[in-house]
């Protein structure tokens, strides 16, 4: 998967994702204003229009203005927008993923985090003496 810049304008947007994909996909075309499933595979740098893709997709259109963002949506194909509304990722608060968030669901954290509190301290425990600057293979998880 590509590093992932967020797009500034629409039409960056537009020019990215409407990209008429790779040599041989025959039926997709640059700048036919739909954006189909292997265009939005080959922006997000992954093969198959899925879970990682709509991530990209998601996280791409973060800065731009929400009528800017349903524009890019409108001109999803009919089936990768079925696809990108039953695995749109979650987009949560910091704050709110512990009680929001889903095992197994793409989601998107978004805002300033903030330590809280260490729920899962860990603590090592030596069963022989050594120098602690080795690795040790006797050091275990309790």
């Amino acid at each position: 998967m590509r590093e992932i810049k967020p797009y500034k304008t629409l039409l960056g947007a537009q020019r990215s994702l409407d990209n008429g994909v790779r040599f041989y996909n025959v039926f997709a075309r640059s700048g036919d204003d739909i954006v189909g499933l292997a265009e939005l595979a080959k922006a997000a740098g992954v093969h198959s229009a899925g879970m990682k893709a709509f991530l990209h997709f998601e996280k791409g259109m973060m800065d731009l203005h929400p009528e800017q963002k349903d524009e890019i949506v409108a001109r999803l194909s009919s089936d990768l927008l079925e696809k990108y509304k039953a695995q749109r990722p979650a987009i949560l608060s910091p704050s709110s993923v512990e009680s929001q968030g889903q095992s197994g669901k793409a989601t998107i954290v978004s805002g300033q985090t903030v330590f809280v509190e260490d729920k899962t301290p860990i603590h090592w425990v030596h069963r022989h003496s050594r120098p602690s600057h080795h690795l040790d293979p006797d050091l275990r998880l309790i």
